[in-house]
């Protein structure tokens, strides 16, 4: 990191879900920066600072929730689990889970709580660092995107804001009572930024493609229905396009928490199932970040979140529900639900060689042509937005290397990097034109790990240090050399 020409061949970062907190934590936080040093000094026991500088202090946020207060004691998990068969280590995954989720359950807090509390514990990143702040100096001049996915709902399925006391607030995209089912339920969003701009920098690209329907004038319609029907209210945002360019011309004010809360908010998409309405009526504060986009910068989230509590503990009116209609509050959730490698954002803005990093392969055939287009998993939509006119295949892939993973590893599956070609096709959504050719450089870490929950947390200490000695190794040395080495 001392390299002032570090990553001089990358001109754009791009991020999704958890690699947004890896990036936010990189460019903002001494701290994580200081332990990547440490285990890139001493690479055969890396996993060590990590396990001290990062998860032990993560951790012990669950560890702390007070006995008598957690949602399931250890004689109900023993007993749960000797019911069940379970295995000693499933037990102990089921206790951190069920601690860390106590923790934010008995506090009423928020996903943005719960991402910000993680920034700050694991790298010393406050609520007031914005985007615009300033970052090592291998950093800047470097635009950054962070991905995410927009609710913004259709007539025929509406993204449920509140559900209370008998009364619901929904709202929709108005574009959708013209096109019908046309309309996709979301829309690919990304804030952006150019590394040490400044608090007063705009996004250098919009937020929301201006070929997304934009011009056709596309709002979001409130709507508040009372006990058993009998109040009916409705408001209306202004244009989208508008909501977003609001958003744009504050991005260096806007909380580095937020990005990264609205980017990995992986449960969020919760808010349009039917199938699961009750559990996200309890949950909803929890799982979907709500974003005042025509207020933007450092209010963007906490105005969004006072709508959202307005509405649960005062209850619907309409003067709340034109708050909600003038200040744009929408739901903003993690980018996997339209695009989960944070590539099509990165084609949209010009990229034609991309380096990305992935942990399975889904997200990479969800750039291309397959069978499996969108799904509705419990009542969630999960969106297939194609770039590429090609057909995934795994055999599509040329200058493949699988590396020889040491036998003592117990987390890394399989590590393959390989490259893939794509020709793009019109991606209005993303606004993106066909017939570009793109490179794709993978780099594949399958773990034998979920994204936290369930999962032993010191596994990851683990899954990281096995990916080191994977790279350390001797039978490796080639393609480390020939294969990651030319990108720095």
């Amino acid at each position: 990191f001392a390299e002032p020409n570090f990553l001089e061949r990358f001109d754009t970062i791009s991020s999704n879900s958890g690699s947004t907190w890896f990036w936010a934590e990189l460019a903002f936080s001494q701290r994580f920066r200081d332990m990547i040093e440490q285990m890139a000094a001493a690479p055969h026991s890396g996993s060590s600072a990590f396990s001290v500088s990062w998860m032990r202090d993560w951790i012990g946020v669950g560890e702390g929730v007070k006995q008598g207060e957690k949602m399931l004691e250890p004689d109900d998990i023993e007993r749960a689990f000797k019911d069940a068969g379970g295995a000693d280590g499933d037990r102990f995954n089921i206790r951190q889970a069920m601690h860390e989720l106590t923790y934010f359950w008995k506090r009423g807090l928020s996903w943005f709580d719960f991402v910000a509390l993680l920034l700050k514990t694991t790298g010393a990143l406050q609520s007031d660092n914005l985007l615009g702040d300033p970052v090592p100096e291998w950093l800047e001049g470097k635009v950054w995107l962070s991905v995410h996915s927009a609710a913004t709902g259709t007539a025929s399925k509406l993204v449920r804001m509140s559900q209370s006391n008998g009364q619901t607030v929904q709202y929709y995209d108005s574009l959708s009572e013209t096109y019908g089912d046309a309309v996709p339920v979301y829309l690919p969003a990304k804030h952006s930024i150019v590394f040490g701009a400044g608090r007063s920098a705009e996004a250098p690209y919009p937020y929301f493609a201006p070929t997304s329907g934009l011009s056709l004038g596309r709002s979001i319609k409130y709507r508040g229905t009372g006990f058993l029907g009998t109040q009916r209210l409705s408001e209306e945002s202004a244009p989208l396009d508008r909501l977003g360019r609001a958003t744009e011309m504050r991005s260096g004010e806007i909380p580095v928490a937020g990005v990264a809360a609205a980017s990995s908010a992986v449960a969020g998409g919760v808010c349009l199932s039917s199938s699961l309405s009750t559990i996200e009526g309890m949950l909803n504060p929890m799982l979907t970040p709500w974003a005042a986009l025509s207020v933007g910068g450092e209010a963007t989230f906490s105005q969004g979140a006072a709508c959202f509590y307005d509405l649960e503990d005062k209850g619907m009116s309409r003067g709340r529900l034109r708050v909600c209609a003038r200040t744009g509050v929408i739901g903003i959730i993690d980018g996997g639900y339209t695009e989960g490698s944070g590539v099509a954002q990165a084609v949209a803005v010009g990229a034609d060689e991309v380096v990305v990093v992935v942990n399975d392969l889904i997200s990479i055939s969800g750039l291309y042509q397959r069978d499996k287009g969108s799904s509705e998993p419990l009542g969630i939509p999960m969106l297939h937005l194609p770039i590429f006119a090609e057909r995934y295949h795994e055999s599509m892939f040329v200058e493949k290397v699988e590396l020889r993973i040491p036998r003592s590893a117990r987390f890394l599956k399989r590590f393959m990097v390989a490259t893939a070609f794509g020709t793009t096709i019109k991606n209005d959504l993303f606004g993106i034109a066909a017939g570009r050719n793109v490179t794709l450089r993978v780099v594949y870490m399958k773990a034998g790990l979920q994204i936290g929950v369930l999962s032993d947390y010191d596994g990851y200490t683990k899954f990281s240090q096995e990916v080191v000695e994977t790279m350390l190794d001797e039978g490796n040395a080639d393609v480390v050399d020939d294969w990651f080495l030319q990108f720095f």
